[in-house]
């Protein structure tokens, strides 16, 4: 399939119904990212989906035989931009989890894990991995209902998911809420 390169990059995505579209978007947002001539970049899709095979894809292979011999990463030179669209991004996915008033599990689970890459970049330095990993078991459904000692619905389930979550982000950094 892919002949050897310097570097391998390879993803691998098991997803059950509801994710199969966030893979497939995931999946389109590495192929834009670009290419590299020495790098291949390889992601296998599992979907849970009954009767739906498994996939491996080589990510570049068009890009790659279109120009061979040059590499098209998403940007180029030391663009400070960059930079700085991606710390916005990471800072407003901090921002949104400490201050929003209504949270579902996929958004909890999106800005965590922006979070998590600002953590490890040090952009955050008073927030522990293990409050993150906290906030992604406590804040599933079950969890939030046996805290509120009954079932609840879906709307009230995001109210107690964003309460739960600026809770433990002002207790973990010291500041109000």
């Amino acid at each position: 399939m892919c002949e050897p390169k310097e570097w391998t990059i390879m993803f691998y995505f098991a997803t059950d119904n509801p994710l199969a579209v966030s893979a497939v978007s995931q999946l389109k947002a590495i192929k834009d990212a670009g290419f590299h001539p020495d790098a291949n970049v390889v992601a296998q899709f599992d979907p849970y989906t009954e009767g739906t095979p498994t996939h491996v894809f080589d990510v570049n292979v068009v890009n790659k035989l279109k120009t061979p011999d040059r590499a098209n990463i998403g940007f180029s030179g030391n663009d400070p931009t960059v930079r700085t669209l991606i710390e916005d991004k990471l800072w407003r996915a901090y921002g949104t989890l400490r201050y929003a008033r209504s949270l579902s599990f996929d958004e909890v689970m999106s800005y965590l894990s922006s979070v998590r890459l600002a953590v490890g970049l040090k952009l955050i330095t008073d927030l522990s991995v293990y409050t993150l990993n906290k906030l992604l078991i406590f804040s599933q459904s079950a969890h939030l209902a046996h805290a509120e000692g009954r079932e609840l619905t879906s709307s009230e389930e995001n109210i107690a998911r964003a309460k739960y979550v600026r809770r433990v982000l002002a207790d973990d950094t010291g500041s109000t809420r």
